[in-house]
Order: C-alpha cells, then structure tokens, then sequence
C-alpha cells in the first residue's frame, strides 16, 4: 500500500475496525467506494498512490460504515446489520 504498509482489521462490539495508515495523504485525497461488498480504498498525490480492497463480511451493515482520518491513520467502522448484533435477552422472574 503506502510504502509497504498493510492495513489491520479487529473485531469489535458493534463490528470490524479497519485501520490503513496514510501518511502524507490529505483526507480530500483518499477516496472509499464500496461496490458489491468490495470495499476500495486509494489515495493519489503529486509522488505516489495506492489502492486497497477488501471483500466486507455479509454481516456489515454498508449504509453504517464511517471513516475518519487522524494522523496519517485511516480508521473505517463497518457496523454489522443490527440484526446480526448480539442481543441482550431479559431473564423473567416467576413468583
């Protein structure tokens, strides 16, 4: 990717979190698209660009998926669907 850099992804409580280190490249200058559960990512400036993809998981909500910069490190949010999401059940007590 950028200078040999990968990118990280974990699993969270409402998801994945993507991690894609940017350095040197200014927000308006990184573009995310998602087509057919591919999600694409590339940068382009005067000296060198870079793309990524990767195939989101089924449980990826595509219209819940938030992005932001900070740093030189691209952090992407794929929520999963919410009902994919673990639900709490109440216990009832019988008396």
């Amino acid at each position: 990717m950028v200078d040999g850099a990968e990118y990280g992804v974990s699993r969270t409580e409402g998801g994945y979190e993507v991690e894609i280190p940017v350095p040197g490249f200014a927000p308006d200058a990184i573009e995310i698209t998602l087509k057919d559960d591919v999600l694409t990512v590339s940068g382009k400036s005067e000296k060198r660009n870079f793309s990524r993809s990767l195939v989101i998981p089924e449980d990826v909500d595509p219209n819940a998926i938030n992005a932001h910069v900070e740093h030189g490190l691209l952090t992407l949010a794929l929520n999963r669907r919410p009902e994919a999401q673990p639900r709490k059940i109440e216990i009832s007590v019988n008396n």
